[in-house]
């Protein structure tokens, strides 16, 4: 992948932060983050606070309006420490205001001290947005970043210190508008080579959870399908040609899959010579999609011929998606295996395909697989 080909990617990505806040809340540390988050909200109460008592006494109406904008502060510090975790929108939302919020408070201000301030929180905030948002977030905060010290600047620019102006123009251009961007480019290239399989270059099991979260959350009004694929009688390749070549199988193997499967799907090896495939297609395109998978595994001659099982399952719409992505997953990978087990018992090079619509209602129970593998020739 070329250089831009790379930061194109980064820059469609659609963002993690429903996972990384699952995440975080799995390893029991998400009241630290509400901590850390809150905290901002209230270093800027205290900041107002001080800024109000060190204003002359004559100026009752600007030292109210900053009482007021330090209650403002206050409540948003006890909205991240006592409420759960927004969602995404929620989350935009709050700290986007929170952008507004600090730079009309600066000018209400209008002294060093609130300038000061202000930049500081700025590059804060950009920072929530660096690793938990997308990079068009990033960028919209730089972009106000920098019109804001524009703006906090202007006075010095036109005073006895313009270098100083200058200064403070500069450090925001290159803190919020590269620094930030830059680091979360190097996060998320260290965050696909974790999602990553290392020795094929497909998702691993892990990046298969973090995309199907993204798929299932986005997706409820599409035929969510999952396509369990095992390669039949692979323990022999190894025993008799080695592992170097069973690793050359799978490398490849994972390659005709990928090449095989739609845009948007997503390709992963999730065991030794397992691997899956998610993507939004109802029933009938979804067997059209195991067939062609299924041929594009056979017609491989190098290193040697081979061939693989494959089961289907599919989450049709409508059904309930409150789970949680990851129990969702489980489910359909635990019925796509249990299909593609019944197509290696009629001999591999099979599908089978495990029916959504013979499910009961609730749809966490086990729908009893049909009997429709089809051995199909090499």
């Amino acid at each position: 992948m070329s250089s831009r080909q790379l930061v194109r990617s980064w820059w469609k990505q659609n963002g993690h932060y429903r996972w990384l806040v699952q995440t975080i809340a799995s390893r029991s540390a998400l009241v630290w983050m509400k901590v850390v988050v809150g905290s901002g909200g209230l270093a800027s109460a205290v900041v107002l606070v001080l800024a109000a008592y060190s204003m002359p006494e004559r100026q009752h109406s600007g030292r109210v309006t900053l009482f007021v904008c330090a209650a403002v502060a206050a409540l948003f510090a006890l909205r991240w420490w006592l409420r759960p975790v927004p969602a995404v929108l929620a989350s935009i939302l709050l700290m986007g205001g929170a952008d507004i919020f600090v730079t009309a408070v600066a000018l209400l201000a209008g002294d060093h001290i609130g300038n000061a301030s202000a930049l500081v929180l700025l590059v804060a905030i950009g920072l929530y947005f660096t690793f938990f948002h997308t990079p068009r977030m990033v960028v919209a905060h730089a972009a106000w970043s920098v019109l804001s010290t524009v703006v906090l600047s202007i006075p010095a620019l036109r005073g006895e210190h313009p270098l100083a102006g200058v200064a403070m123009i500069t450090a925001m251009v290159i803190v919020c508008g590269v620094v930030l961007p830059g680091l979360q480019f190097g996060c998320w290239l260290l965050w696909t080579d974790i999602l990553s399989d290392s020795l094929t270059g497909v998702s691993s099991r892990r990046g298969l959870e973090y995309y199907a979260a993204q798929t299932i959350y986005r997706s409820s009004l599409a035929h969510v399908c999952v396509i369990a694929v095992d390669l039949d009688r692979f323990k022999a390749i190894n025993d008799t040609f080695g592992h170097r070549i069973g690793d050359r199988v799978l490398t490849d193997t994972a390659h005709r899959l990928r090449a095989a499967a739609p845009d948007g799907a997503v390709v992963a090896r999730t065991g030794g010579e397992e691997f899956a495939v998610l993507a939004l297609l109802p029933p009938p395109e979804a067997r059209v999609l195991a067939e062609r998978l299924r041929r594009a595994v056979a017609e491989a001659a190098e290193p040697v011929r081979i061939t693989a099982s494959f089961g289907m399952a599919t989450l049709p719409p409508g059904r309930p998606r409150d789970g949680g992505a990851a129990r969702i997953l489980a489910e359909l990978l635990h019925r796509a295996d249990a299909a593609m087990y019944r197509a290696k018992q009629q001999g591999g090079n099979a599908i089978a395909v495990d029916e959504p619509w013979l499910a009961p209602a609730s749809p966490w129970s086990l729908p009893k697989a049909t009997s429709d593998a089809e051995p199909t020739g090499a």
